[in-house]
């Protein structure tokens, strides 16, 4: 026989251990009852808060609450489609992923897009987020109230290239981006990405990019990744050169995935370096190296390591610098 009891006039500790026992749309539909059912429930997943939350903004905003709730669960806010510009968000369907997909849709009066994205930040959210992700026909800042974008402080954009800069305009700074090429090379915007203070960077381009000396040299990033992109041995033993007297101290990491292969006597052309022995296993993020180079640089005694290997199972050459002390780098002897 099912008990019938009256929830909320359980003591608090009792309400919370009820609630974690509840599936994720249950939870999501009692959080609406009341503000004391939400700050019940915003308690009860304090757990929660450091896990994976993921926004979407196409054709429709989406929350992905899947590592949270393990099993697929996205919450879609949807607009009003007779409204073309697409102003009026005001309702919130489910998607969650049991024995076969359910779709639910849900409406609160007075309810809009910032009130649900509010919602489920507080929540499942905490005070940041870990990612938004842009895509389909990219941003429009006129869907959204002005306020919308204090809600935001995420700790990784993903977005194409075209839009990165609309985008960066609108909202508080992550401290990671990864972006793609999109219809036109952008080289503009990755210019002013270089530049910008963002802990990692990573760029997937869809045909090879000339990466340029002076954008190296301009970069003001901790990590950075370049995917389908290319640059000469000369360039980067002319870059060596500028770090050796100074240059890119916030770099830590530094990867260039390309076609061309790379030259090590080029790029160590007037370079002094020490083979790094071939009975020490470097391991970076869980690849393996038996062979690479070591530079330091004399003003402050910073050491690097340099890794030039070929990728033949995907056709790529890659070029990998690691300096100082960094997470995931091991010496194994």
């Amino acid at each position: 026989m099912t008990t019938i009891f009256k929830l909320l006039r359980l003591p608090k500790n009792t309400i919370f251990q009820v609630l974690r026992q509840f599936k994720c749309l249950d939870l999501i539909a009692f959080s609406v009852c009341s503000k004391y059912a939400k700050s019940c429930v915003m308690y009860s997943t304090t757990s929660n808060k450091q896990k994976t939350i993921r926004i979407e903004f196409d054709d429709t905003i989406q929350f992905d609450l899947s590592p949270i709730t393990k099993h697929i669960c996205l919450f879609e806010l949807l607009a009003d489609q007779r409204n073309v510009l697409r102003k009026n968000f005001n309702e919130c369907e489910m998607i969650i992923n049991g024995n076969n997909f359910i779709r639910t849709e849900w409406s609160i009066a007075g309810f809009a897009i910032k009130d649900w994205m509010k919602h489920f930040l507080d929540i499942f959210g905490g005070p940041k987020i870990d990612i938004i992700s842009f895509s389909g026909k990219g941003f429009n800042r006129t869907w959204f109230p002005r306020d919308l974008f204090r809600i935001f402080n995420a700790q990784s954009f993903y977005c194409v290239i075209d839009f990165i800069l609309k985008i960066l305009r609108s909202f508080q700074y992550p401290e990671s981006l990864t972006t793609c090429k999109g219809k036109s090379l952008g080289r503009k915007p990755l210019n002013t990405i270089f530049i910008l203070n963002f802990k990692s960077v990573k760029y997937y381009g869809r045909h090879q990019f000339q990466l340029t000396l002076n954008q190296l040299l301009a970069m003001n990033i901790s990590t950075l990744k370049l995917l389908d992109s290319a640059i000469s041995s000369k360039n980067l033993n002319f870059f060596l050169k500028h770090w050796l007297n100074g240059s890119n101290k916030r770099l830590e990491v530094l990867e260039i995935f390309g076609l061309n292969a790379y030259s090590p006597t080029i790029i160590f052309k007037n370079v002094a370096y020490q083979v790094i022995l071939e009975d020490e296993i470097f391991s970076i993020y869980n690849e393996v190296f038996t062979f690479g180079y070591e530079i330091e640089r004399s003003c402050d005694e910073t050491r690097a390591a340099i890794f030039i290997n070929s990728m033949p199972e995907v056709s790529h050459y890659c070029f990998r610098m690691i300096v100082g002390e960094v997470p995931n780098y091991l010496i194994i002897y």
